[in-house]
């Protein structure tokens, strides 16, 4: 009986009180003819009758209520139950509840001593009937042995309706029984479908109403949003067990209409490089997809196709925008790592392979069933595959025309892969051709309990993870970009997948249909054109759509994994591409570089080009339209470093590298993700496969390592059912008396003294101090403006919060350039109110104060030249000097530049090798207060040390370095203005670039002059055939080599200065002249370069 009442306590509230609990049998009302005994006997009849008590607070008042409870059926068995209860009906015990007993006589056969059955009558239990209070209220009937328990219930029932008779009418409400019975109670989380996943990666309160301070949103609508994704990560983590790891290999190619005519083993399998990468990844950290703008991790990783001659190249990073100071730093995880999904091979578990003009004959445009073109391709993979290939076996493909994908998994995982779903959309001619568009498989992937074996069907209690695979072909010419982001946002409205009416259990079966058209999926002999386990062959429609399956003559259903449950509720009849755990999108996308034809061709071929594929990089179309929010928005990719793989040629018309004349080089063949929490990617491996020439484009690879859920999906059900008892009240906050109430620890933040290049990290403690469950989120002070400062970020912006639960916030200050340029220019004291709304209730009022120390770096020329001192001890832009009275130059610049002319043995070296952060650090201070640089003379050497007063003289001269392209690259306003930029680019000789410094401002002329001055001197200081240092230096195989794997070794000649003059005029020019963000088009690098390069030869 304890456990019972115990069960019944977990559904309920903390506010109510359970002080009895007895299981009976309910008699339900017979339309069949069959007896009051054979309805008790149906374990289907079992129910708990409990009494509950609860108490107003702040009043002696106590109301009781009977709980009818039944259990659960089992799921997938509805004729079974289960031992888990949920509420049937709840019962106010009013002045007009009553309940009647009665003795229930049931017959029993007994045999008499000459052998013949005798009924015999006896006292079989207790009926029970219940009779709810109200003119309308039906009678229950229920039937129990318990007489004991049967009395505790009466007592009980009559004490609470004894007190409720003593009571004035108006004082009964009885709403606290409201979220038991209220008909929203009945809404669930569904978890058969996963979360749009535009909606998942986009910030929570994206998703809420529009407020700010004294003028709430629509807070009820917004509480709905808060408490479903409350509901959706908390019922998941409570299921949660651990993570298993998925090796997945997708590539891309576009073969021109070309069959396999080479070895595609590079491409399919990967290098030994690539391998044993996947292999250390584990150990090492891995690079995350970037973000369009974060150019940076494109010049860290200095991986380059070097399969052409001339591509070989070495990396220098790009002049950093400042040096980040962490002044708190973040935890590290101690998770355990996740388990592999295969730990008998390091091989990739699923390959996922993408085609693009496989067929371009007339008639495929309209129309294609054949076969052949995918046979041809399996064959070469399988033939790249080698041995290996033997443990691998298709999985299910997609074909529209000339595009196709593929999917192929290992044997010993095919059990785990079910539900599988084909999509397919036309986009080209008239929109709805297929020589365009794109074709989609979405699968779910259950993890097994324990490493399978071949052939084995083993159950797993886990619940599946589901992913999407997209391989597209995009509108094609370098001036189709719109078009192209018209096509990724047709296609990702149009790829649907039919799904079935419900969702069941299957023994690894799985289902095929396309997008919008019926499927029929025929099983058809093994071709045996690649292998195939035993038993196991595929299936065909005539629309393209092929799944494997077996052939044992077993059914195939709607379903996933062997043994997994049903889901509740039912799915949708149709889910796009997004509705997924992870999603890869693949495939020649056609994006070009948006520069010159020359300036593309100009930059590949140059030797000595500082991160040339980070300057074409800016300028890729893909960057662009995801940076603008016109296409791809929420997708990662990771850095490119390979060489662009379109358009190569086999004839006359082609350059020194290998591209057609006539097309300009791009990277169309691309491969981007999108993830979840449920199934995160981690990316270690992108690019190009040179070797492989029979088309005009170049393969392209990627490899992935996904870390997918490992959660009890009955445990996620419970888990959710429990916790929307829990946040039910929410619902129907207007029957109930309570509000929410929070409090907060840490009203008053104060950040200290803080400035550029520092990050400062402190917390606020929210806590629900109140009875009910609570929302919140901070609102701006101001309709539509942001919450916070660009400079300030939150951890959390909403949430909710049971009753006694506390969160902890993180407030983060990063004082980068743009940071640092707005406060450059306040007052030193910063101040700002942070408004935290409670929905339904009150506002809060959280005060973040600092005091921000200035710096001369994210400011522009004029106003540093007008500074009466160091800018530490300017109060206000009042205090600036007039123009007239404004210094030749800046005297931060001056001072950087002098101090490196006096510095001896001086070499370009120390542009491109790492410098010490905390003495830029400390270089920049000096440079703020106008104080001396606390270490000796340049041309004293002291002795090596980690001490910023007396560092060793092989630091100094490189933290210089750093800290002029620091400061340089920080400036507001370019030192030319842009206004010149396209006269700077038309300049060509020596003569015409020096006629046009005179319109230059005359602070602006005094540093360019300076500047390159310094780059002349020590361009010249490199004597033609010695020294040079890490500028001798080359990189060494650097095909297939991984980020932090790269080894370099001497050239077999000197650099020429020819080499060091290109090399620093590259790295100074992005500086010097950055690109101008609002100009239509961007103004040529090539040429900014050359005009640069006038004054440093």
């Amino acid at each position: 009986m304890a456990a019972l009442e115990d069960s019944v306590r977990s559904l309920l509230r903390p506010s109510e009180e359970v002080r009895a609990v007895l299981e009976i049998a309910q008699i339900p009302e017979s339309e069949n003819g069959s007896s009051a005994v054979d309805e008790v006997d149906d374990p289907r009849n079992r129910r708990v009758i409990a009494v509950v008590a609860h108490k107003e607070n702040g009043l002696s008042i106590e109301e009781g209520s009977v709980f009818i409870l039944k259990f659960r059926p089992v799921d997938g068995s509805p004729n079974d139950i289960s031992e888990e209860l949920e509420v049937q009906r709840v019962l106010p015990v009013s002045d007009d509840f009553g309940v009647q007993m009665s003795q229930m006589s049931r017959n029993t056969l007994n045999l008499g001593s000459d052998g013949r059955p005798s009924l015999q009558p006896r006292t079989a239990g207790m009926n029970i009937t219940i009779t709810p209070g109200g003119p309308d209220a039906r009678s229950l009937t229920f039937h129990t042995r318990d007489s004991a328990g049967l009395r505790t219930i009466i007592q009980e029932y009559k004490r609470l309706q004894a007190a409720s008779s003593a009571l004035q009418g108006p004082l009964q409400t009885f709403s606290w029984i409201a979220p038991y019975t209220h008909a929203r109670a009945a809404k669930k989380i569904s978890h058969s479908v996963p979360l749009d996943l535009r909606t998942q990666r986009a910030p929570l309160e994206s998703r809420l109403s529009s407020a700010s301070a004294g003028m709430p949103g629509d807070d009820p609508a917004d509480m709905a949003t808060l408490r479903d994704d409350w509901l959706r990560r908390e019922s998941r983590q409570a299921a949660l067990t651990g993570k298993c790891r998925l090796n997945i290999r997708v590539g891309t190619f576009n073969v021109n209409g070309k069959s396999p005519s080479q070895d595609l083993s590079t491409w399919v399998r990967g290098s030994a490089a690539e391998s044993k990468r996947r292999i250390d990844v584990t150990a090492l950290p891995l690079i995350e997809g970037v973000s369009p703008l974060s150019l940076g991790e494109v010049a860290r990783n200095p991986i380059e196709d070097a399969g052409a001659e001339g591509t070989q190249f070495l990396s220098a990073p790009s002049a950093p925008s400042m040096t980040g100071t962490t002044v708190v730093e973040e935890p590290t995880s101690m998770e355990e790592p996740p388990a592999p999904a295969d730990a008998d091979s390091t091989e990739p578990d699923l390959l996922v392979f993408g085609f693009q003009e496989l067929d371009l004959s007339t008639e495929a445009l309209l129309y294609s069933t054949s076969t052949a073109k995918e046979e041809a391709w399996l064959k070469g993979i399988f033939a790249a595959l080698g041995e290996e290939g033997d443990n691998y076996e298709k999985l299910a493909s997609k074909q529209l025309v000339g595009m196709l994908l593929i999917l192929i998994v290992k044997k010993r995982l095919r059990p785990c892969f079910g539900d599988i779903k084909t999509s397919a959309v036309g986009a080209g001619i008239m929109g709805i051709m297929g020589n365009k568009g794109g074709t989609a498989v979405r699968i779910q992937f259950t993890p097994p309990i324990e490493q399978p074996h071949k052939g084995s069907t083993t159950d797993t209690p886990y619940g599946p993870v589901t992913l999407t695979f997209v391989n597209a072909h995009l509108a094609a010419f370098d001036e189709m970009v719109d078009k192209r982001n018209q096509d990724f946002h047709d296609l990702s409205r149009r790829l649907i997948f039919e799904m079935s009416p419900q969702i069941g259990t299957a023994p690894s079966g799985v289902t095929a249909s396309a997008s919008r058209a019926s499927i029929s999926t025929t099983t058809s002999k093994d071709s045996g054109l690649y292998p195939s386990s035993s038993g196991t062959g595929f299936s065909q429609s005539s629309s393209g759509t092929t799944v494997s399956h077996s052939s044992s003559g077993t059914s195939m259903t709607s379903g996933t994994h062997a043994g997994t449950p049903p889901m509740s509720p039912s799915p949708p009849q149709q889910v796009g591409v997004f509705e997924s755990d992870a999603l890869f999108w693949m495939g020649d996308l056609n994006y070009r570089i948006d520069l010159s034809d020359s300036d593309v061709r100009t930059i590949l071929a140059s030797k000595h080009w500082t991160n040339r594929l980070e300057t074409l990089y800016k300028y890729d179309q893909l960057r662009t339209a995801i940076s603008n929010r016109r296409a791809f928005e929420p997708f990662s990719e990771f850095p490119i470093t390979h060489v662009p793989t379109y358009r190569f040629s086999s004839g006359v018309l082609t350059d020194e590298m290998g591209y057609d004349t006539k097309r300009r080089p791009a990277w169309c063949d691309r491969i981007l993700y999108l993830d979840s929490p449920a199934a995160a990617v981690h990316q270690y491996w992108y690019n190009g496969y040179p070797n492989i020439t029979f088309s005009d484009h170049r393969p392209v690879a990627a490899a992935f390592h996904v870390d997918v859920d490992l959660f009890d999906r009955k445990e996620q059900e419970r888990a959710s059912r429990r916790l929307h008892r829990q946040v039910h009240v929410l619902d129907v906050l207007d029957e109930v008396h309570d509000r929410a109430t929070v409090a907060i620890d840490g009203g008053a933040i104060d950040l200290g003294t803080f400035g550029y290049g520092q990050t400062v990290r402190r917390e606020l403690t929210i806590k629900n101090v109140g009875k009910i469950p609570c929302t919140f989120r901070f609102v701006p002070a101001i309709p539509e403006k942001p919450i916070l400062r660009s400079w300030l970020h939150l951890s959390l912006s909403a949430g909710l919060l049971l009753p006694g639960e506390a969160v902890d916030i993180a407030l983060t200050a990063t004082i980068n350039d743009e940071a640092a340029a707005e406060l450059n220019r306040d007052r030193r004291r910063v101040e700002q109110t942070l408004i935290l709304h409670v929905l339904m209730g009150k506002d809060h009022f959280v005060t973040v104060s600092g005091d921000y120390q200035p710096t001369c770096f994210a400011n522009s020329l004029s106003r540093l030249t007008r500074l009466p001192g160091s800018i530490r001890e300017l109060k206000s832009d009042k205090e600036l000097l007039p123009k007239e009275s404004a210094a030749n130059a800046p005297r931060e610049i001056v001072r950087l530049v002098n101090w490196l002319m006096s510095h001896e043995a001086l070499t370009p070296d120390i542009f491109f090798g790492p410098s010490d952060s905390a003495l830029v650090d400390t270089i920049r201070n000096c440079l703020d207060t106008s104080t001396p640089f606390p270490f000796d003379s340049a041309s004293t050497p002291t002795t090596a040390s980690n001490d910023t007063q007396h560092p060793s003289p092989d630091h100094l001269p490189a933290a210089f370095a750093s800290a002029l392209l620091q400061l340089l690259a920080s400036l507001t306003e370019p030192v030319v203005p842009y206004a010149l930029y396209t006269r700077c680019t038309q300049m060509m000789s020596r003569d015409e670039a020096f006629g046009l410094l005179e319109e230059l401002p005359p602070h602006a002329v005094n540093v360019w002059v300076s500047v390159t001055a310094f780059l002349h001197f020590i361009s010249q200081s490199h004597e033609e055939g010695k020294g040079g240092g890490e500028q001798a230096k080359a990189l060494e195989e650097v095909q297939d080599k991984p980020p932090g794997e790269v080894k370099v070794k001497d050239t077999a000649g000197p650099v020429s200065r020819e080499a060091v003059v290109e090399r620093l005029a590259t790295l100074f020019f992005p500086v010097l002249m950055p690109d101008d963000a609002s100009a239509p088009a961007a103004a040529s690098p090539v040429g900014r370069c050359r005009f640069l390069r006038f004054f440093i030869d």
